[in-house]
């Protein structure tokens, strides 16, 4: 077991395109999220949790820089982010904070396969990620800017492995910060191991209220993806309480956007709706954040950068928004 530090760590794990409903403690859809569920009874779950902009790269350009699109220049995918002013890793590695990004960035520009140069990571020190993924079984990354790497097997998985290596190796005289950015369950749906498929019966699926066809076939996916990612992020707890970690880590569940799955007779992100823009919000933090209760506010994506800095007692830069 760690010793218990005088600093909060900080955990930040976001899916790609998971939606607030589709989270069993959300209580709208049937899906099997168990580890997800029981955690939300140990810290604050964000009923209400907007991810503005519903867009992948504009809500990663949001969340690293702490402004919004038309500030920070992200307004559409395959942009890459400009800002001169210290963004969410350099503030934590400027801090003295032990920094890392696993999984997707999506914020270097057009090219979806090219490494991210080290002065772009923008004070991210551990790296294993890839500017652009969603081939989840062959899913390529970098850790040095001259070789690919692929991860063993199916990349969710093997993402969870390093960030749960990095925190039995990282630097243990430093607090930290880990991102861990997921591409599921972010289409192509039924790209997943078959015993989650086996757990769902597609003919069963029900339609949200204001779905007028059920796209049974995607949805069977897509749940059996968020049920695969519940998995592994029971993976997590069960490391960060054996490693004596808990009560030292706010840790953070969340979402980039949502999906509409025929919501409105529509697919996909990118719509002003709730299936689209509304996310799963969810945080730990023993004997600061009140288990089992619930936010009474709205939270958007520019709220989570100076959040996560105020609980760390770090200073908020004044670009921020």
């Amino acid at each position: 077991m760690q010793r218990r530090t005088n600093h909060t760590n900080v955990i930040f794990i976001f899916a790609d395109q998971l939606r607030a409903s589709s989270v069993g403690c959300y209580g709208e859809e049937d899906v099997i999220t168990p580890r997800i569920d029981a955690f939300s009874r140990e810290g604050v779950i964000f009923p209400v949790c907007v991810a503005s902009p519903s867009v992948c790269g504009p809500y990663r350009g949001c969340l690293i820089s702490g402004q919004n699109p038309l500030s920070n220049g992200v307004i559409a995918n395959d942009v890459a982010l400009e800002v001169s002013h210290k963004t969410l890793g350099e503030c934590f590695h400027d801090a003295g904070y032990d920094t890392a990004y696993i999984g997707k960035w999506h914020l270097d520009g057009p090219d979806r396969k090219a490494p991210v140069p080290n002065e772009r990571r923008r004070g991210f020190r551990h790296w294993a990620a890839a500017n652009f993924e969603h081939n989840y079984l062959e899913s390529k990354f970098h850790r040095s800017e001259s070789e690919q790497l692929v991860w063993k097997g199916y990349d969710a998985e093997a993402q969870m492995d390093e960030l749960l290596d990095y925190l039995e190796g990282r630097p243990k005289e430093k607090p930290f910060i880990a991102v861990l950015s997921w591409g599921p369950p972010h289409n192509p749906y039924k790209m997943v191991p078959q015993r989650y498929l086996d757990m769902y019966d597609p003919v069963s699926i029900k339609a949200r209220p204001n779905c007028s066809e059920i796209p049974r076939d995607d949805l069977w996916g897509y749940y059996a993806q968020i049920t695969f990612l519940d998995e592994q992020f029971g993976r997590l707890l069960d490391e960060l309480s054996r490693l004596g970690l808990e009560q030292d880590t706010l840790l953070v569940f969340t979402s980039d956007h949502g999906d509409m799955h025929g919501s409105q007779g529509v697919y996909k992100k990118g719509w002003p709706w709730d299936e689209s823009i509304r996310v799963p919000m969810i945080m730990r933090l023993p004997g600061r954040l009140v288990a089992g209760s619930a936010a009474g506010f709205t939270i958007s994506t520019v709220d989570i950068m100076p959040t996560l800095l105020g609980f760390c007692g770090i200073g908020i830069p004044k670009e921020v928004q």
